[in-house]
């Protein structure tokens, strides 16, 4: 009977933890995921991301506005 490979797991060094806990309170928020999911297929505009998450341009604002903060999006004003 052939050995099993053995894996040796070793760390590595994450980025500040504050920022990575940020990230993650992002990601737990359903909306933000939804529209970091709708950004997977290519740049959107606001106007297109409001009309597939269903929320009012205040809130879609804000939710990306956190998005770019935590370095999850980027975001060009044209």
């Amino acid at each position: 009977m052939a050995r099993p490979n053995i894996i040796e797991a070793t760390p590595v060094e994450l980025p500040d933890t504050d920022l990575v806990a940020k990230m993650l309170r992002a990601l737990g928020d359903a909306t933000r995921l939804r529209i970091v999911n709708l950004l997977i297929d290519g740049p959107m505009i606001q106007k297109e991301l409001i009309a597939e998450v269903g929320l009012s341009q205040g809130q879609v604002s804000s939710h990306l506005a956190c998005l770019v903060w935590c370095g999850l999006v980027g975001a060009d004003r044209k």
